[in-house]
């Protein structure tokens, strides 16, 4: 309510159509626009709280935040380009010295009761150094979008097949079994349409590291040593879909299910192993090509059932998972959990592995009638044989491993219940685990073979669905 009386004042009139906001809180998000048909700010706050924050250019290297809507005499922890800058009193934080380019704020609310609100989503401004008085530089929510000119409730989910357009894949209420005691269905994705492109209202194409501007300022970045580059078809970097899209589109939807495929990488021209670098190093170093998916800034829970069925592939050097990863980056008060639902090398398709990461500590949980953690689960099962499902119910500390309903793993814990996560599901290729095409001392095949490039058949992860439920 406070945001439509603040843009009948006069102050609300000048600032519609430029101002982006963010609202404190992790959860019972809204969304709505300040601006008419064609203007693309938005803003986001809480169903409880009318506490906003607004950034815009004031100088050539200023940029003022203002937080407005909270109760009296609150402070508020800045955060701004990954720097904790302290707790301030006023409703305003000014930034000297933004240089032209990219910059981020995040703040943390302390009501006059002690009280601290959730880590905020994340503003992004884009400061220029031709700025000049009466120019419009404006800020924007990280993962917003735009809508209607007052703040109105989620749109109604509906079972309408030909309406696909959002977290809930419609074609999920004819399948068989969706139902779970005590959860509502919350994200699915049953990939049962024949297309090249992967549903963009549900999926980014692009793992998200711990980089404050990794896939923001399109740094690439290898990780534990993977030999994939993974190929953005959903993407912002026109640069990226203009080079790499072409070459290989490793979604493919059959009617059935989304298989992922990993190739060979053309584009490579040199021998080099760069930590991270701009496109054009980093795709002309890795030998393979691959994709990932995420729910990043699209669907993100504390808590719930998630689930994929999936068939994974015999082939060495293959390093596939269904894991959730968490949402805040590191400097957002993040501990960087990490549950992986189902990893495996490709070796070896009798053995998965489940683990719990935190604060970069790698726990292990427990196997039903053990006593010593093991997160290697054999079950006599060859997993690349046939689809599967791979489950996880996380409650309050604990979280349950599940393989075609049955319970393989488990884990009391209070730190579970740290931070949201959003989903991932990814076809890496190569790195210190696989012991491909290297040996690297990892748990994969000891001796590789000199041909393994040359060997590369183009393995696929097949995945048949993707469904998350919220806890009642």
């Amino acid at each position: 309510m406070l945001l439509r009386e603040l843009m009948k004042t006069k102050l609300g009139k000048n600032l519609r159509g430029i101002l982006f906001c963010v609202a404190l809180g992790a959860s019972s998000l809204l969304g709505c626009s300040t601006g008419g048909a064609d203007d693309p700010t938005s803003a986001f706050f809480l169903q409880d709280s009318a506490g906003l924050a607004i950034g815009h250019q004031t100088g050539v290297d200023q940029v003022t935040w203002s937080m407005t809507g909270f109760e009296a005499n609150t402070k508020f922890e800045i955060t701004v380009d990954g720097q904790n800058k302290g707790v301030v009193d006023g409703p305003q934080y000014v930034s000297n010295g933004m240089w032209a380019g990219d910059h981020s704020f995040s703040l943390i609310a302390i009501y006059p009761d002690g009280r601290r609100s959730a880590q905020s989503k994340t503003l992004k401004i884009s400061v220029r150094g031709d700025w000049a008085p009466g120019m419009n530089v404006e800020s924007y929510v990280v993962g917003g979008s735009s809508g209607p000119t007052e703040a109105s409730p989620p749109a109604p989910v509906t079972k309408n097949p030909g309406d696909d357009n959002g977290l809930i894949d419609p074609l999920t209420y004819s399948k068989p079994g969706i139902n779970k005691d005590g959860y509502t269905l919350a994200f699915s994705d049953e990939f049962d349409r024949a297309q090249s492109a992967v549903n963009s209202n549900r999926w980014n194409t692009q793992l998200r590291w711990d980089g404050e501007y990794n896939g923001e300022r399109y740094e690439y970045r290898v990780i534990n040593e993977e030999k994939q580059f993974y190929v953005n078809t959903n993407g912002p970097d026109q640069a990226h879909r203009d080079m790499v899209a072409p070459v290989h589109n490793p979604f493919e939807m059959d009617g059935d299910s989304l298989n992922i495929t990993a190739k060979v990488n053309p584009l490579k021209r040199r021998d080099s192993n760069q930590a991270w670098g701009p496109l054009n190093e980093m795709v002309e170093q890795q030998p393979f090509l691959s994709g990932a998916i995420t729910t990043y800034d699209k669907f993100v829970a504390k808590y719930g059932y998630f689930e994929a069925r999936i068939k994974l592939p015999k082939h060495n050097g293959t390093f596939p998972a269904f894991w959730l990863h968490h949402q805040r980056k590191n400097h957002e008060n993040s501990k960087r959990s990490e549950i992986d639902i189902m990893e495996n090398l490709g070796h070896n398709t009798q053995a998965v592995y489940t683990t719990y990461h935190h604060d970069y500590q790698h726990i292990k949980p427990t196997q039903p009638g053990q006593s010593e953690p093991n997160g290697q689960i054999v079950t006599g099962t060859d997993y690349g044989n046939d689809f599967h499902v791979y489950a996880v119910d996380w409650q309050p500390g604990v979280v349950r491993w599940f393989i075609d309903g049955q319970v393989v793993s488990e884990l009391y814990d209070s730190r579970v219940d740290f931070e949201e996560m959003y989903i991932l599901l990814n076809l890496a290729i190569g790195g210190t685990w696989t012991n491909f095409p290297d040996y690297l001392g990892g748990l994969g095949r000891p001796y590789p073979s000199g041909d393994d490039v040359n060997n590369f058949s183009n393995p696929q992860l097949q995945i048949d669905y993707v469904r998350a439920y919220r806890r009642n």
